[in-house]
């Protein structure tokens, strides 16, 4: 079936980000690799140094971004795990498509076989297809804003450990406008995210 809007509007952020990665000297390969987000789990990408959980909204308001699950702000067992809110604004007949996106992606792993295979691959698990470019080459994604907040004591969350006994799921919203401050930069984002750092 043809991915809805918020299902566009999602893989759209998740694949800005990997070109973001891409293009801050994170190895291509390395990048599909940690690509999570078609696997069901619980965090888009595991890369060797971070966690990130992506957000990707094309809402005027960007205070509040909805979280699914207990596991999804949970750092447990990751080396460090980071919240990215990619905001962008919707524009019809932009360049920027998600089959733009995808070609642009492509022509990076022309190098790299065996990922090109993977990223076919989730991207057929993530509910694309070609075939359907059609009804996806109308709507192009223009980032108006990227900011990422490390999860830690610090950050508003829901963790299986941190609810009463009894409760095993829950769905909640996260303001957040009241952790603005936390925000890190886009330059040590990418810094955080490709080495050590915050360890």
């Amino acid at each position: 079936k043809i991915l809805s809007g918020p299902e566009q509007t999602g893989l759209a952020g998740e694949l800005i980000l990997a070109h973001m990665f891409m293009d801050n000297s994170i190895q291509e390969a390395t990048v599909i690799r940690a690509w999570k987000g078609s696997e069901r789990s619980h965090h888009d990408f595991q890369l060797p140094f971070a966690t990130i959980e992506v957000k990707a909204t094309i809402a005027h308001n960007i205070d509040t971004v909805p979280i699914s699950s207990l596991r999804q702000l949970d750092p447990t067992g990751t080396k460090k795990l980071f919240l990215a809110q990619v905001a962008m604004d919707s524009h019809d007949h932009g360049e920027q498509t998600l089959p733009h996106l995808i070609k642009s992606i492509r022509q990076r792993l022309s190098l790299f076989p065996a990922e090109r295979l993977e990223f076919e691959e989730k991207l057929l698990a993530s509910g694309y297809r070609d075939k359907d470019e059609t009804h996806y080459s109308q709507q192009s994604f223009q980032v108006r804003k990227v900011r990422a907040f490390l999860i830690d004591e610090k950050f508003p969350k829901l963790t299986q450990d941190s609810i009463p006994e009894g409760i095993v799921e829950a769905t909640y919203q996260v303001n957040l406008g009241s952790v603005a401050q936390q925000a890190l930069s886009f330059d040590d984002f990418m810094l955080a995210v490709s080495s050590n750092q915050y360890d």
